[in-house]
């Protein structure tokens, strides 16, 4: 459940964080802004429930993604980490990117923050 609700997080947290970088080298899709997020949260003219509009803001990753679903598997995420080829994606690079935040960076998002919609399922301690 915990990764659930990271990953639900983690449409808003991934943006805030990399908010118009150049995510196209990565062949992520550098359209979805904070403004994109925000205006599809707040707009006075839509009058879907704010779960629904959450629900249009995964919708709009996982299409600038091109991902069907959002994958919240935790021990999927595990075992990708696992594989050591270098042609596969981990092996290119998150495996390395993981070790670096945790060893070097310190930082993952979480909920440890009160004042958040997402509960405290995802602590810091998850990521360590």
């Amino acid at each position: 459940m915990a990764n659930l609700f990271q990953s639900l997080a983690g449409n808003f947290e991934g943006i805030v964080q990399y908010n118009k970088d150049a995510r196209e080298f990565e062949g992520g899709d550098n359209s979805v802004t904070i403004d994109t997020l925000c205006d599809t949260m707040t707009d006075p003219s839509d009058d879907r429930s704010p779960l629904e509009r959450f629900a249009a803001v995964n919708e709009i990753l996982l299409n600038a993604t091109k991902q069907p679903c959002l994958d919240y598997d935790y021990d999927a995420f595990i075992n990708s980490l696992r594989e050591i080829e270098f042609n596969s994606t981990e092996g290119a690079g998150g495996r390395q990117w993981t070790y670096q935040t945790c060893v070097e960076f310190g930082y993952y998002q979480s909920s440890d923050l009160k004042d958040q919609p997402f509960g405290s399922l995802f602590p810091v301690e998850l990521s360590s």
